[in-house]
Parts: C-alpha cells; sequence; structure tokens
C-alpha cells in the first residue's frame, strides 16, 4: 500500500483495514480473522474472541506500506 508518510500511521491504517475483515476470513477459509500492522508490514493473524488472545500467526507479511514522501522531502 502506498500511502504518504503521515497517512501510514497505524490508527489511520486501520480504518483502512477494518472494513476488509470479513473478506479475510471469507479468503483464509477462517483461518485469520485479524490484521496487526507491525514494522510497516500487515500480519494476518486468528485472534479467539473471548480470550482476545493471538492463536495463530501467519509467518509472512500479506504486505508492506511505503511511503510516498522520498527521503529528501523528508529533511525539508
Amino acid at each position: 500500500m502506498r500511502r504518504y508518510k503521515e497517512s501510514i500511521g497505524p490508527t489511520k491504517t486501520r480504518t483502512l483495514i477494518d472494513p476488509h475483515k470479513e473478506l479475510i476470513m471469507k479468503l483464509s477459509d477462517g483461518r485469520y480473522n485479524h490484521v496487526k500492522i507491525w514494522k510497516q508490514c500487515f500480519w494476518l493473524e486468528y485472534v479467539d474472541p473471548e480470550s482476545g488472545k493471538v492463536v495463530e500467526k501467519n509467518p509472512e507479511p500479506m504486505g508492506v506500506l511505503v511511503s510516498l514522501n522520498t527521503q529528501d522531502n523528508d529533511k525539508g
């Protein structure tokens, strides 16, 4: 996913992912029901609805966040 640096924080990115939870469950045959955003990557997980604990994690990221801003622009 390509976004501007100020748009790729966990809170803003979560609003992009949350509407797709049902689709993620459907495409993974119920194996994953949550997306963790960590180190600029999307990681699929299954979180137990009752305990809130992670039961299973995919070892590979589903996607990567990439800033459209260049390093030169970030320096001012």
